[in-house]
């Protein structure tokens, strides 16, 4: 089956439906599974067919944006990290043509949890700070594995748009 998934020509066809048996024996219909290969590497998770959510999940797992856990799910309720804000931002700036090289290499020195950040998050996390898109929570203090509030997340959302856009449209029909 995810021979299947990795020969599909449309990256959006990758996400199909499928019927499975569970562990316990439990047949489960109407399934989808969304793969995305990742330095050689397939990674797949599964998400119901009819999640209000199902077609962003393909897309984003199909540019790059999101991946699921290595444990093949995706976490749809979990509540995203600011090293994971970071990484989403990070990507997405990729996907986009942006340079995302991260300039300085002791750009998370100054903050006393900077060993926190997860090797898998470390340049992101560097590129977003050296770019102000992520502050710390405190002058010294980062909290990567700490929960980005709505509040952290549109102020990431504003700052790169303010950073790559070179504006915002807040629909005022001024240039602000």
């Amino acid at each position: 089956t995810l021979a299947k998934i990795r020969s599909q020509q449309d990256p959006l066809k990758m996400a199909m439906e499928m019927s499975m048996v569970m562990s316990d024996g439990t047949e489960v219909d109407q399934m989808q599974m969304y793969a995305v290969e990742e330095d050689g590497h397939l990674r797949a998770y599964m998400s119901t067919a009819d999640a209000w959510y199902a077609e962003a999940v393909a897309w984003a797992t199909v540019n790059g944006m999101l991946y699921g856990y290595e444990d093949g799910t995706f976490g749809p309720a979990d509540v995203i990290t600011r090293e994971q804000l970071a990484s989403l931002m990070y990507r997405y700036a990729y996907m986009s043509g942006h340079n995302v090289t991260a300039e300085s290499e002791t750009v998370l020195d100054g903050f006393a949890d900077n060993e926190d950040v997860s090797a898998w998050a470390r340049d992101a996390v560097k590129w977003a700070v050296e770019r102000e898109l992520l502050r710390g929570t405190s002058a010294d203090m980062l909290s990567p594995d700490g929960s980005a509030t709505r509040a952290e997340v549109a102020a990431v959302f504003h700052r790169f748009m303010e950073t790559y856009t070179g504006g915002h449209d807040c629909g005022c029909g001024e240039d602000h």
